[in-house]
């Protein structure tokens, strides 16, 4: 008899920002330092946010361009929610072993104090 797992391992992570503005704020997720993210999920929760300017998922904090981006949605919308199969990779957190940090970065076309839900769902490679 086989130990092997066949199905796969998700996981799922969420995240808020709150007080978002035109400038744009970071949320940090905690994820598995290696995995593909299944779906992407960004939506106001409440405030006086019209629509998503931009929404960038990247492997190091910070507005670094290139090779730490991982995804970018330029949308327009209120909400995104996003089917993908995209593979990562993040540095591993000393203090949390096998887990390190996506940052998932969303800006506002207008309005201030809006807070925003974020989610990740992430099959995890083993």
């Amino acid at each position: 008899m086989s130990n092997i797992i066949s199905a796969p391992i998700y996981g799922r992570t969420n995240g808020t920002a709150t007080a978002l503005a035109v400038a744009g704020k970071e949320v940090q997720m905690v994820v598995p330092i290696r995995g593909i993210i299944k779906r992407v999920q960004a939506y106001k929760v409440s405030g006086a946010m019209v629509t998503f300017n931009l929404v960038t998922i990247r492997a190091t904090t910070g507005a670094t361009a290139g090779l730490n981006v991982i995804a970018e949605y330029g949308t327009g919308s209120a909400f995104i929610d996003s089917e993908e199969s995209i593979f990562y990779s993040v540095p591993e957190e000393p203090s949390t072993p096998g887990r390190g940090i996506i940052y998932f970065f969303v800006t506002a076309n207008t309005g201030i104090n809006s807070e925003v839900a974020t989610r990740l769902d992430i099959q995890v490679v083993q």
